[in-house]
């Protein structure tokens, strides 16, 4: 093995990485189980070998990777040109996972064009579209910003049959681009039978014009009213009431940056 490149095992599956001085410490956390935990465990229970995981934010790789290495169709979107060359690099030293792994470099988005992204430092996972950022309870404005291609959506999703395969677990991480793609994805998500695994960051939306709580209180409840024809799931696939979960929204209950699971199917354990 290469000094290099560094063997991690999560729930049992075995990948390679880059172990490079930018990414030891996070490498090290998901070799610990610190990092995501219950994000492995969906994946380990609803991601099966030889069916799509569309992994929408794959950043440098670790659900691309761990899917993969369980016997997944990995297709992964990944925009933020730094965060790539860095999941490339990890996809590389993987031989055996390569074949099973599609990388595509363009934001998935609302229409096909171009996106300015916004970003404190591109790479960290936390390339956004909107530029100022809510995090410890301060508003940071991101100083970074880089022009990428963008690929609609609806044609995307139409395309590669993803929404209506059953066998599919669609991923998707993506700072707060998640409050445009979902609703653009309406109509095919009205009969879905993938199930999907959406990571949701109002805290990104920091609006000058309006309180920034109004405007994620509708971007939340016009996003998660898309998966009204679904089942709605924690990221324990534990069942939830719909309207308890759009109630804790409008009243400012709901946890910050939160992951729900959505289903035509039964889910539970």
């Amino acid at each position: 093995m290469p000094d290099d490149v560094q063997i991690i095992d999560v729930c049992g599956a075995r990948f390679n990485v880059a172990n490079s001085a930018t990414d030891l410490g996070f490498w090290t956390r998901v070799a610990s189980g610190a990092w995501e935990p219950e994000t492995f465990r969906l994946i380990e229970r609803l991601a099966s070998p030889g069916a799509p995981f569309v992994d929408i934010g794959a950043w440098i790789g670790p659900t691309t990777l761990f899917a993969a290495s369980r016997g997944s169709i990995v297709h992964a979107h990944e925009c933020d040109p730094v965060a790539l060359t860095r999941l490339r690099r990890n996809i590389a030293v993987n031989p055996d996972l390569g074949p099973r792994i599609t990388v595509s470099e363009a934001a998935v988005g609302e229409a096909n064009g171009r996106m300015r992204l916004w970003s404190a430092a591109l790479g960290n996972s936390e390339t956004s579209l909107f530029a100022r950022h809510e995090r410890d309870g301060a508003i940071v404005d991101c100083a970074t910003s880089i022009e990428v291609e963008v690929v609609d959506a609806a044609e995307l999703f139409c395309r590669h049959g993803y929404a209506a395969d059953a066998a599919a677990l669609i991923k998707i991480d993506i700072e707060g681009a998640e409050f445009r793609v979902v609703p653009r994805l309406a109509p095919l998500i009205a009969g879905s039978a993938a199930v999907w695994y959406v990571s949701f960051h109002e805290l990104n939306i920091n609006p000058t014009d309006v309180p920034a709580r109004v405007q994620r209180i509708a971007e939340m409840l016009r996003t998660l009213i898309t998966f009204a024809p679904l089942r709605w799931y924690d990221a324990s696939l534990k069942e939830l009431d719909r309207a308890a979960v759009l109630d804790a929204v409008i009243c400012g209950d709901w946890p910050a940056h939160g992951s729900l699971v959505f289903a035509s199917r039964d889910l539970a354990p």
